[in-house]
């Protein structure tokens, strides 16, 4: 993972277009600059409560959350805005 301070202007971590990490091996492949959202992020785009998120990701509904370290989670800022406008295909690997 590497920050690119100058293309987002944030800061935020991002995936290398190599797909190396942990992430890499969980959901789709990741794309050059898709951002990692927190859980707050996502709250605010989908406006759903952590369980609602929960119970979706388990019935296959929603974007997979990727394990970050122990106790943390983010998801895929272009998966969270496909949700949002009614164009994100679940992954058929996902169970």
């Amino acid at each position: 993972m590497t920050t690119s301070r100058a293309a987002f202007g944030s800061g935020r971590p991002t995936i290398d277009s190599d797909g190396s990490g942990a992430a890499s091996a969980i959901g789709a492949p990741l794309t050059r600059r898709d951002r990692l959202l927190s859980w707050p992020e996502v709250r605010d785009r989908v406006g759903l409560s952590r369980t609602s998120v929960w119970r979706l990701e388990r019935a296959g509904k929603f974007p997979l959350r990727i394990p970050i370290s122990p106790g943390r989670v983010a998801w895929r800022e272009s998966e969270i805005d496909a949700f949002v406008a009614g164009h994100w295909i679940p992954n058929n690997d996902a169970t």
